[in-house]
């Protein structure tokens, strides 16, 4: 392996140009593919994890620690710190640039020192044109820092594998990573154990097995560690300690026959319609033609191997044998991607290894890698089509190309040809808009869209999120435990999903009353008597309705009184807040 820290005199200031590219590479790449501004959201789930960032101890107190989505801290303290330091949008975005930086420096180190520079820009070219970790990074699901977080502790352990002078510190670096990423998502934890598998093979094959003990233990006192000081946090900030029994009883609930259909599909054949699931196989059997060739591989790049391939094993077969929606709830699979891009990185160097070994055409793997996303961006719509035949052609074909690179004569022309096939292939494969048929025993869980991140930067969403974050800052603060909220809002029409963001902050299933103020129906009366507010906060893009609604519910038998009118607004989206304190008459 080079070594990271060669200490050159004369390569100072390239060394500095080095470091000033991957630290604006986000930021590059943000402007050059024309990354949407945030992922078109097709679930309000990432909406509730923005409310508990922004106020969650209040959420807390309102909803008495109801529901599992407040422990998920491995995302909520992160984005909460950024949020106070930044506000709602500059905190978003602040977020997502360190989350990009945490994923890439550490892929960057890996691969250079493994490959050179070139291969090093492979990796960070490879993570920052992904359409799916631009998806997961530009929403607040919990996979966002996840994806990054599995990044880093896979390329920790990576470089623990070869460096024993700093060996204790990056493991334990890579705990303390991958227990964060644990309290983002319990669904991680099979990519977790992955890794922390493939770290132990390469101690075992490395004939280095009671230093290999040694380093699990670290990692076990990383997690436990950690796990202590976020129950501390939680405490201290939300009043609750327990954090991890929450997810355990919310695990059981979806297990149960009523819940499961709604989660799980008992038919299989949808995966027939979504070729982004052939990427992480197409990777891994690249990966081993090329270990079948070549079977001689450093550790570092042994760890990245073994981690993909068994966390995309348990994908797999947790998703069509088992009972959890590892593949098919794309905010679940999107963590997969993580060892997938690794992997990939590896895969594309060695394919590329004879333009890598010269000089003059050294950046080209990395030049191949985001050609392809960039002309993307700046391409017209494709049509869908679904795994067969073409999304098999596409996985055969990034195979093919790296078999080609270790059959043929390992030429600078041969390795060209051949990478740009498999960036081609696997890019194509992941961005095509997967077919949607109706299927019978299939849920309505939404597939990953990943063809409109690249290349359509504008959208509601950024709108939605400024003016959503603003509506808790209006709302009474909760006195007591159980001190509930409602809203209520006319027939939204065309800005429906943005009011399903609003009531999002405070948990719409709910606090909210049916669409359509101010007419007040029977079932909304029965939800009011069941919820029993203290307050309401009426929603309107006018105001106009907030009058009648308010008679309406005196006619109804409830109390009323006008606590707080405001305007909030951002780019040419507005809306009218009212807060009423209510009490039923006979209360």
């Amino acid at each position: 392996m080079r070594g990271i820290g060669t200490r050159t005199a004369g390569l100072a200031p390239l060394r500095l140009i080095e470091w000033a590219a991957v630290l604006a590479s986000p930021a590059v790449a943000f402007a050059a593919l024309q990354v949407r501004r945030m992922a078109p959201v097709d679930m309000i789930d990432p909406w509730f994890y923005t409310a508990y960032a922004q106020h969650g101890g209040d959420l807390i107190v309102r909803n008495e620690a109801q529901g599992y989505n407040w422990t998920r801290l491995g995302f909520i303290l992160p984005a909460r710190l950024c949020y106070l330091a930044f506000g709602a949008l500059g905190g978003f975005y602040t977020f997502r640039y360190l989350l990009a930086l945490l994923a890439v420096i550490p892929a960057y180190l890996l691969l250079r020192s493994l490959f050179g520079r070139g291969a090093g820009a492979v990796a960070v070219v490879a993570i920052l044109s992904s359409p799916v970790v631009l998806v997961a990074w530009g929403a607040d699901y919990p996979d966002s820092a996840a994806v990054s977080y599995l990044v880093a502790g896979t390329c920790w352990l990576a470089f623990a594998a070869a460096r024993p002078r700093s060996r204790t510190v990056l493991v334990i670096a890579a705990g303390v990573v991958l227990t964060l990423a644990l309290h983002c998502q319990f669904v991680v934890a099979p990519l977790v154990l992955a890794a922390v598998i493939a770290y132990a093979i390469a101690g075992v094959l490395g004939r280095d097995v009671r230093r290999t003990l040694v380093d699990i233990g670290l990692l076990a006192a990383a997690l436990v560690a950690v796990t202590a000081v976020l129950m501390l946090i939680s405490k201290l900030w939300l009043g609750q300690w327990n954090i991890i029994g929450p997810n355990y009883r919310g695990y059981l609930a979806l297990q149960k026959p009523g819940q499961l259909p709604h989660w799980h599909s008992a038919n299989r054949r949808w995966a027939l319609y979504v070729p982004y699931l052939l990427v992480p196989p197409a990777v891994i059997a690249a990966w081993m033609v090329l270990r079948l060739r070549r079977p001689r591989t450093a550790a570092p790049a042994i760890v990245v191997g073994i981690s993909a391939t068994l966390g995309g094993a348990a994908y797999y077969v947790i998703q069509f044998l088992g009972q959890t929606s590892t593949l098919e709830y794309h905010l679940y699979s999107s963590m997969l991607w993580s060892g997938t891009l690794l992997l990939s990185a590896v895969v594309i160097a060695e394919a590329g290894a004879p333009l890598l070994r010269r000089r003059p055409t050294g950046w080209v793997p990395a030049a191949m890698a985001g050609a392809a996303p960039l002309a993307w961006s700046l391409a017209l719509p494709s049509p869908r089509f679904s795994v067969w035949p073409w999304g098999f052609v596409l996985a055969a074909v990034a195979v093919a190309a790296v078999a080609g690179t270790t059959l043929l004569r390992r030429s600078a022309v041969v390795a060209g040809v051949c990478t740009a096939a498999v960036v081609a292939s696997l890019l194509v494969l992941t961005v095509v808009p997967a077919t949607t048929p109706r299927l019978p025993d299939r849920t309505g869980l939404p597939l990953g869209e990943y063809s409109v991140i690249l290349g359509h930067p504008n959208g509601p969403e950024v709108d939605y999120y400024a003016v959503a974050s603003m509506v808790h800052t209006v709302a009474p603060p909760a006195e007591h435990p159980g001190d509930k909220l409602i809203l209520w809002w006319p027939t939204p029409g065309r800005l429906n999903n943005f009011f399903s963001v609003v009531s999002a902050q405070y948990w719409s299933r709910h606090s909210a009353l049916l669409p359509g103020m101010p007419d007040f129906t029977a079932i909304d009366g029965r939800k009011l008597r069941s919820y029993n507010p203290t307050h309401m906060m009426l929603l309107s893009l006018t105001g106009r309705e907030f009058r009648a609604a308010r008679a309406a519910l005196r006619f109804a038998g409830w109390q009323t009184s006008v606590l707080r009118t405001v305007t909030l607004s951002h780019g040419g989206l507005q809306l009218d807040v009212q807060t009423i304190a209510v009490r039923r008459h006979n209360a």
